[in-house]
Order: C-alpha cells, then sequence, then structure tokens
C-alpha cells in the first residue's frame, strides 16, 4: 500500500464526490429505482461545480450503480454496494496491525453494539494518509469509526467525504471531530484518591514519554492532584522511561536502593513491567496502582489498584456515531467515558 499513498488534495475531485454520492444513498436509504438528486443539487448540496457533479455520477453510471434516463432524470440501477440492508458502518485502523490484542478486543466490541443496531461492520487497516484504495473501500459506508494514528489529514479527508464520522482515543488534531476519549485525568485522581485513604504519603509515577497525548494528560493530572490531596511527590520515583525498554528501566529503579515510595502510580505498559520486576525482586513492594485502557489483570492482587476503560469507549462511540448519522448533533463534541476500579484481594 506504500507505493500507493497519496495525499488529500492529489485524489480527484469527482471521486471525492463519487464517494459523497454513494454516502448520500447509503444515509438516505434510498432503494433501487428511486431516483436522486440532480446534478445542479448536488453540486449544490457538496459545494462543486457541476461538472464535477456530472463526471462523478457518469462514473456511477457506468460501474451500473445509477442509470440515466433522458427527459427523466437519473435513477438508482442497484444498492449492492452496501454490504447491509440497512447499510454499513466502517471501522478504519490507521497505521496498527489489526491482530493488536488491544485493538482486536476493541473492534469486536464496537462491531457488536453496531451489529446490533441492525448495521453491518467493514474493519479496513490502512496507512498514514488516505490512499486511492481506501476511498474505494469506504464506497457507500453509512458512517465510520476510526482509532490508531489518527491524523488531521485523515479527519479533514472523511469530513470532505461528507461521511459522519467519530474519533476513538485523544489525538492532537487542528479539525473539530466527534470523538469519545478515555478520562485519564479523573483515573488518576480517582487512584490518588485510594493511596490517599490507606495513609499513602510519598507517591511515585512511572510512565512512558510524555509527548504521548494519553500519557500527557495522566502526567497532568498527577501534577495538579498531588499538592491538592496534601500528598508528596517522590521525585527519585517519578520517572519517564522508553516504552521499548520498559522492563529494564524499571528494573534499574528498583535495584539503585534507597526507599521506596508508599505508592507508586504507573500508566500503560509501565504497570506489567513495575509488575513482574516487583515480584522478580520479591520486594519491597509498594503499593502500586495503575491506569489502563484496558483492565490487565485476569484477579486481583494484594496491594495492587487497577483503573480501566472497558467497554464504555466502544460503546459511547457507536452511540455517538448514529446520532452524529441521524443529524441529531450538529456541533463536534469530546465525550469522556468513566474510568472503572477493580481493588485488590484483602
Amino acid at each position: 500500500m506504500a507505493g500507493n499513498r497519496m495525499k488529500l488534495e492529489s485524489i480527484p475531485k469527482h471521486v471525492r464526490i463519487r464517494q459523497a454520492i454513494l454516502n448520500f444513498i447509503a444515509q438516505n436509504a434510498l432503494e433501487t429505482g428511486d431516483r436522486v438528486p440532480s446534478e445542479q443539487a448536488l453540486a449544490a448540496e457538496f459545494a462543486v461545480s457541476v461538472i464535477t457533479t456530472r463526471r462523478a455520477m457518469d462514473d456511477l453510471a457506468q460501474s451500473g450503480v445509477l442509470a440515466r434516463v433522458r427527459g427523466k432524470g437519473t435513477f438508482i440501477k442497484r444498492t449492492d454496494f452496501s454490504a447491509h440492508p440497512l447499510g454499513r458502518i466502517a471501522f478504519l485502523l490507521i497505521d496498527r496491525p489489526p491482530e493488536a490484542e488491544r485493538y482486536a478486543v476493541l473492534i469486536e466490541r464496537a462491531a457488536t453494539e453496531i451489529r446490533r443496531r441492525n448495521h453491518g461492520v467493514d474493519v479496513i487497516a490502512t496507512g498514514p494518509s488516505p490512499d486511492s484504495s481506501t476511498t474505494e473501500e469506504l464506497a457507500g459506508a453509512a458512517g465510520v469509526l476510526l482509532t490508531g494514528a489518527v491524523t488531521s489529514e485523515w479527519a479533514r479527508f472523511l469530513r470532505d467525504m461528507s461521511l459522519p464520522f467519530v474519533v476513538l482515543g485523544a489525538y492532537d488534531l487542528d479539525v473539530p471531530v466527534w470523538s469519545v476519549q478515555e478520562d485519564r485525568r479523573k483515573g488518576t485522581e480517582l487512584l490518588l484518591r485510594r493511596f490517599l485513604d490507606l495513609r499513602c504519603r510519598r507517591i511515585g509515577l512511572i510512565a512512558t514519554e510524555r509527548s504521548y497525548r494519553p500519557c500527557a494528560e495522566v502526567w497532568a493530572a498527577f501534577r495538579a492532584w498531588i499538592p491538592r490531596l496534601d500528598l508528596e511527590a517522590d521525585e527519585d520515583w517519578v520517572v519517564s522511561i522508553e516504552s521499548e525498554r520498559r522492563v529494564e528501566a524499571v528494573r534499574d529503579l528498583f535495584s539503585r536502593g534507597g526507599e521506596a515510595p508508599d505508592a507508586l502510580l504507573t500508566f500503560g505498559g509501565c504497570f506489567l513491567a513495575a509488575l513482574s520486576v516487583l515480584y522478580e525482586l520479591g520486594g519491597p513492594f509498594p503499593v502500586l496502582g495503575a491506569i489502563q485502557g484496558r483492565r490487565m489483570l485476569k484477579r486481583a492482587l494484594p496491594r495492587v489498584f487497577e483503573v480501566g476503560f472497558d467497554g464504555p469507549l466502544e460503546q459511547e462511540g457507536v452511540r455517538l456515531l448514529f446520532d452524529v448519522m441521524a443529524d441529531g448533533l450538529k456541533t463536534p463534541e469530546t465525550i469522556y467515558t468513566e474510568p472503572t476500579f477493580t481493588p485488590p484481594v484483602e
């Protein structure tokens, strides 16, 4: 696919309008024999010239989707470009392997919610930039969920395609979008309050690079809530580590000697690294808290707290997408999902 990538501005305008017309047919549940709006009406709808709309409709007529009848108008000839009678939802996984466990679980949960609403699902793994093959794969989609390495370019692309879409996750975008995000700030506060309840005063933090948006949210919440709760950040244990060397970095941290903090907050993969090193070294064992996109532990452990966001991200994402598709929402907004808490065993 890499050799076939093209920027949004390189995709011919009539190809984009052809896609928009297919979306119009799917979203309005038009059937074989139904008349589609005129070239002039569609040109006004999509803010393009009549020439561009005419070329797009000619392409669809040549592919057998539309039939032009002289003196009567343009009609739908077939609708089998839609995989389901009520339309299909495309799940865009951008620049991420679809077999990755986290995304496989997320996709399956979203697909279950979508099918429950009598729509089909197509999972499309694609690269960091829109390309011609993805444009074709999106033909007839009623809406799009997307996650992975989401960029502003993708947001603009889907907007210009007139496709309703919802972003799952937190990204730095320069385009207003509908999105559902995990409230990691609230999750951080929840864990720190649990530490306070246990009379832990000196708190450490181990997380990956702060340039990663979700991680930056945890760092910011940690710095904000430590003084509010009258806790003390153990600066020797407030550490940013590279994701590629988590276990090695955590082992170095615990092996250097000195007193460990009363409690240690971790984010993402750093949690499992800290847990494995602690059991490897046999202590000291501070109270351990973890903020996860998806809970990792199969069972509760002593002195280990876990905050996760299982389920609500996909459920809220699908709900929001169908609201957008139904034109129930006009202004892009962000919905934050509530964290769920797993206490340790006594």
